[in-house]
């Protein structure tokens, strides 16, 4: 029975060997992660295929390296491997609802979304149109990932008013008005009157007191303002920065100034387009008249005039 009790340089032998091909069955396991998490290769592949998958490699590419800065590992593995099967010709569709965790009072909004952009992908937009079906494509499948995340509202809005651009552009050319048919002739009729101008809104932004940072709050309603801006034929946008009257008035207009700054800047971060203009009033223009040194809530805001 001496075979069933090894020596001290038999067992450490025994365990080099396992080890040693533990390491061998593992490195095909750890190429293809890193495979996976290579942003350059995916970068510098040779393309195949048509102007759409050439189109969809260069969207995914874009955002396996955005989520390369944000250290999300997951994100660039999963956009680093649509983009190496777009870059190599092959046919990737838009990520599938089940494919995700999405809440179950977002299904309808993204269902209905892809429902549309599958539309335009049978109606022949990868021919059609490339660019543009595969950037409505590609901020598809972010809006979903966002969603799946569920807690950067910023992100979420950015990525789905993408969509929303990109899917505007991209309907106009997959199903473009029908023409209708000349009427009979009629008798001349009055001028129709001129169609109302397009109704501005105002969304009013709030900040503590004595500063200029976006909390939670205030972070919800510039993206409702963007979301407004993004999904109608808007000009412009003005941001205007107020303070209350605690403190004095040339502070208070610098404070002012910076919190219309903070709202100008999450505005684009999430795709606003439309000229913005920033000005600023410190406390010469309340919400409310209060006496002066007096902290009233309703004063220190931003506010938005989408028009």
């Amino acid at each position: 029975m001496e075979h069933e009790h090894l020596g001290g340089k038999a067992m450490k032998s025994k365990i080099n060997r396992l080890t040693a091909c533990a390491l061998v069955l593992a490195l095909p396991l750890l190429a293809a992660c890193a495979g996976e998490w290579d942003s350059a290769a995916v970068r510098n592949m040779p393309l195949k295929g048509n102007d759409f998958t050439k189109a969809l490699h260069k969207e995914y590419l874009a955002l396996a390296e955005y989520e390369q800065g944000e250290v999300d590992w997951r994100g660039v593995s999963f956009y680093n491997t649509r983009a190496r099967m777009a870059g190599d010709g092959e046919q990737v569709y838009p990520t599938k609802l089940d494919e995700r965790g999405i809440p179950k009072d977002k299904e309808q909004e993204l269902s209905e979304a892809r429902n549309k952009l599958m539309n335009a992908y049978y109606g022949g937009g990868p021919a059609k149109a490339p660019a543009q079906m595969a950037r409505a494509q590609a901020m598809f499948d972010c809006w979903m990932e966002q969603q799946e995340e569920g807690h950067q509202a910023a992100d979420i809005a950015k990525c789905r008013i993408g969509y929303t651009a990109a899917m505007d552009a991209l309907w106009k050319v997959v199903n473009p008005p029908v023409a209708a048919a000349a009427p009979a002739p009629k008798p001349a009729a009055p001028a129709p009157a001129p169609a109302p101008a397009l109704k501005a809104e105002t969304f009013a932004v709030y900040f503590p007191h004595n500063s200029a940072k976006l909390d939670r709050e205030a972070k919800i309603a510039v993206i409702k303002a963007g979301a407004y801006a993004g999904g109608k034929n808007i000009t412009a946008v003005v941001i205007s920065g107020h303070a209350d009257r605690s403190g004095n008035a040339a502070y208070n207009r610098a404070l002012a100034e910076r919190r219309a700054m903070a709202v100008e800047k999450l505005m684009k971060d999430i795709g606003v387009n439309p000229r913005i203009t920033v000005q600023t009033f410190g406390e010469d223009e309340p919400a409310v008249s209060t006496g002066d040194d007096v902290k009233e809530p309703r004063n220190r805001r931003v506010e938005i005039r989408v028009q």
